[in-house]
């Protein structure tokens, strides 16, 4: 498995992506597939969602 990348480090390439939120109690794994938009913002792929909340890692998803 590959490690968590920073949020920066990504790029709107079409990656199926698994992402690490942030709030103010910390950080946590939300469940999954996601991509980043060529718009700036994370998307959710089922349900077809645009993320609101702070991406802060991800990580290609396996298969």
């Amino acid at each position: 498995m590959t490690d968590w990348r920073p949020v920066r480090e990504a790029v709107p390439d079409g990656t199926i992506c698994k992402v690490r939120m942030r709030d103010s109690l910390g950080a946590y794994d939300v469940p999954g597939k996601y991509f980043l938009h060529d718009d700036g913002h994370w998307y959710r792929i089922d349900p077809p969602t645009q993320i609101k909340g702070m991406v802060a890692k991800w990580q290609p998803a396996a298969g």
